[in-house]
């Protein structure tokens, strides 16, 4: 059977209406083509109606899958990365804010001695978990103790290179639970209370910086002061090493 042949046969099992459809013109048109079975299509797609990719489909043929001829003539663009619906991306970006947020909080913690007047350090190497804290007054003050944990300090110049995450589930149990009683003392730095075996709060680190050869284990206490309020301040490092 010649190619023209062929081709006729296959425009007349063409799928859907051919009404109007001249199989001799459209065989005539491809004839003074170069590719006529892809001329032919075209011409079957316009004046018939049918919806076909090339190259055709007829019957007792599969439908062409993505790999066809045609999309490796032209080659396969480049994957597409799957987008993010909206929804996911506000909670990504609110996940990434909250971090953040915590962050600098952890990070911005105040030294014990601007904000209270008070020198606060650990009295012995707290990598057991206990340690005995001593608090020496260079000022009045008065505040009860919530808890007391470790953060990594750099020595001389007070730069805190890592603390305990605020939004930690052992952070968030110490508020309002008073577990160390009131503190209280006299300024002047002959006054002082060491409080003795403090189990200290376990909770996960938060990176402020750099690291530093020159960074110790330093006493982070939570407290409430005289006012009711609140706070977070740092002490000395442990001279370590």
């Amino acid at each position: 059977m010649s190619g023209e042949e062929e081709l006729r046969r296959r425009l007349r099992e063409l799928p859907g209406p051919r009404a109007g459809l001249d199989v001799d013109a459209v065989v005539e048109r491809a004839r003074k083509r170069r590719h006529p079975k892809v001329a032919a299509v075209t011409a079957a797609v316009t004046g018939a109606g049918v919806l076909i990719v090339a190259p055709f489909v007829v019957p007792a043929l599969s439908p062409m899958s993505p790999s066809s001829t045609v999309m490796s003539d032209r080659g396969a663009g480049p994957e597409a990365a799957p987008e993010q619906a909206p929804a996911e991306q506000d909670a990504v970006g609110d996940t990434g804010a909250a971090g953040a947020a915590q962050a600098a909080e952890a990070c911005a913690i105040e030294d014990a001695e601007a904000a209270l007047g008070v020198d606060v350090a650990f009295e012995g190497d707290p990598g057991d978990g206990v340690a005995d804290v001593s608090f020496t007054f260079l000022e009045d003050a008065t505040f009860q103790v919530d808890g007391i944990g470790v953060a990594l300090v750099e020595r001389g110049t007070g730069r805190i290179v890592e603390a305990p995450d605020p939004a930690d589930a052992a952070v968030e149990r110490l508020r309002g639970s008073a577990r160390h009683g009131s503190i209280e003392g006299e300024g002047g730095g002959t006054d002082g209370t060491v409080m003795l075996g403090v189990p200290l709060v376990l909770a996960a680190p938060v990176a402020c910086g750099g690291g530093s050869d020159h960074a110790g284990p330093a006493p982070i206490v939570w407290l409430t002061d005289a006012s009711g309020a609140q706070r977070v301040v740092v002490g000395d490092p442990y001279p370590i090493g």
